[in-house]
């Protein structure tokens, strides 16, 4: 088991990317929310790592990312990771803040954490919403989500998640309500 820093959208992102699973679940793509192993929920994750006192982590993160809630998280394309996991996602077209949170949590919380994946060190990241593992037709993943997009989604979480189960879920900073910021986040106009 290893650890993700994962950040959430607002309600009205979070039901469209639900909407673009169902549709390919029904294309029979399976979707990550038809995955058997997990209970997962829309997200975008910003870093994995093996092992790390969670309190720690838990402390180190939460200035940083609630300072973020409310961030523009805009979904505007389907893409494909040509891996051995052939993942199908939604291109999170970066804002110029979403580089800095990522290098500022970065920052903030690797020297705690042992065994960082390579793909979450600074300049690496890909932001994405994962929509499936094992994907074979791209054509089917493309006809099945693109009525989605684009999707103007603002981060409204941020959790530390056990991967692969999705439990437990300990939260590092959220919204008070959907889509209302709570703090004066950097993703939100004065």
């Amino acid at each position: 088991m290893s650890w993700v820093i994962e950040v959430s959208f607002d309600e009205p992102a979070e039901r469209l990317v639900r909407r673009a699973w169902a549709a390919l679940d029904e294309a029979g793509v399976r979707s990550l929310a038809g995955m058997p192993v997990g209970a997962y929920r829309p997200h975008v994750t910003l870093l994995g790592f093996d092992d790390a006192d969670i309190t720690a982590v838990r402390g180190a993160s939460r200035p940083v990312l609630t300072e973020a809630l409310g961030l523009s998280l805009p979904l505007t394309s389907v893409g494909f990771f040509p891996t051995d996991e052939a993942v199908a996602f939604l291109g999170v077209t970066p804002s110029r803040q979403l580089p800095d949170l990522h290098q500022d949590l970065y920052a903030a919380v690797t020297p705690l954490l042992t065994g960082v994946a390579a793909y979450y060190e600074p300049g690496s990241l890909v932001p994405h919403c994962t929509l499936a593992v094992g994907v074979c037709d791209s054509a089917t993943v493309l006809a099945a989500v693109s009525s989605v997009l684009p999707i103007a989604a603002r981060l409204a979480g941020a959790w530390l998640v056990q991967y692969p189960t999705g439990d437990p879920r300990v939260e590092l900073g959220w919204c008070g309500g959907w889509g209302q910021p709570v703090g004066g986040g950097r993703g939100v106009p004065a």
